[in-house]
């Protein structure tokens, strides 16, 4: 009885933690593509490493969370605000993003580190 149960818990852990590994590769695949095509398209990116308890980024427009390439544009030149924007969002006001400065918080190689190193912690178990 008891590795039956141990079988019935074991499953639904390995199959999350291989859609969470999906689901990580798939995020880094995306920010991959979308830097390469910044560059391609001439846009300077600048590195801006992320703070302790920094708060996760939304898209003005749509509130979309933002995560890693920030292409944000100044709201107010004189008092120096500046808006975060989703791709859809930037192309949409801009097709050819101008205007619209690109920070990066991440680097690939940390990405890829973390989902290299990515693994499940154990659940609890009950008594």
């Amino acid at each position: 009885m008891k590795s039956e149960s141990l079988r019935v818990f074991t499953f639904p852990t390995i199959r999350s933690s291989i859609s969470l590994r999906h689901c990580l590769m798939q995020s880094i695949k995306h920010i991959q593509m979308l830097r390469e095509q910044l560059l391609a398209a001439g846009k300077k990116i600048s590195y801006q490493s992320r703070v302790k308890d920094e708060p996760a980024y939304y898209c003005n427009d749509c509130d979309l969370e933002v995560y890693d390439l920030l292409l944000v544009t100044s709201e107010n030149s004189t008092k120096k605000s500046y808006v975060v924007h989703c791709e859809d969002c930037a192309r949409a006001k801009s097709p050819s993003l101008g205007g619209v400065v690109v920070l990066e918080q991440y680097r690939i190689e940390e990405l890829t580190k973390i989902y290299d190193a990515f693994t499940l912690a154990p659940s609890p178990v009950s008594k």
